[in-house]
């Protein structure tokens, strides 16, 4: 009997350990151009599947902020005048996500 209830407990916990939890942590887009320069006032939109989950233009030194999740394929878009670039991506551990626009 008691090896039944340690068994037991010892599932529980390996159930308990193997399930993920998601939760939005910061990523920050960084928008350059084909000479590797950061791009200022560029335009970006954050697809997850067909729903635009978050938009906003980046700052002078081409970077901005947003939440992700890191286990989520997202769709990211940057534009500026008759510029863009788009990339597909599961961000991971990756801090910085790099969109290249030409």
């Amino acid at each position: 009997m008691k090896w039944a209830v340690i068994l037991l407990l010892g599932f529980s916990l390996i159930g308990l350990l193997s399930q993920q939890t998601f939760a939005a942590e910061k990523y920050t887009i960084k928008v350059i151009d084909r000479g590797n320069q950061p791009v200022a006032d560029a335009f970006v939109i954050v697809w997850d599947g067909k729903d635009e989950l978050d938009s906003d233009y980046t700052d002078n030194n081409g970077l901005w902020d947003t939440w992700l999740d890191k286990f989520t394929s997202y769709r990211i878009r940057a534009t500026r005048n008759d510029q863009s670039g788009e990339r597909i991506i599961t961000p991971g551990n990756a801090n910085t996500i790099t969109i290249e626009i030409s």
